[in-house]
């Protein structure tokens, strides 16, 4: 186990030191890789699920956990598309802003709403909060 985790400590960044313990105690495989492709971190239950060793695959080409080539390519893909619409980050579109606002604004007519409906069962709550 000392050895295995002398491998895992191996350039590791600070994000991932803090996030470690957490990764361990879900009840999901996970795998975390360096843009390389190059494995940087699995936690127990990866290992339990694929037979595969922290040991044997970390600061391994994941590429090697794929079946073949094509499957390769298609993850490649969908990181590539996942990558490009992360690019506009900080940005938020139109709709977006729309949606915001329609929420911050509804929220106030709805709990008026809302409170006018149950004033009597906040009325006999609040008595019963001050009464003890």
């Amino acid at each position: 186990m000392d050895e295995t985790k002398d491998i895992m400590d191996i350039a590791k960044p600070q994000w991932l030191e803090q996030m470690e313990g957490i990764l361990e105690t879900l009840n999901e495989g996970v795998l975390i890789a360096y843009a390389d492709d190059h494995v940087l971190f699995v936690n127990s239950v990866f290992e339990e699920m694929t037979g595969i060793s922290r040991g044997d695959i970390l600061d391994r080409d994941a590429a090697q956990l794929y079946r073949s080539p094509e499957d390769y390519a298609v993850v490649q893909r969908l990181r590539q598309k996942t990558l490009r619409m992360g690019r506009g980050a900080g940005r938020l579109s139109l709709e977006a802003w729309l949606l915001y606002a329609t929420l911050f604004l509804w929220q106030f007519p709805d709990f008026m709403a809302i409170a006018g409906m149950y004033r009597e069962d906040y009325a006999r709550a609040i008595a019963t909060q001050t009464a003890r």
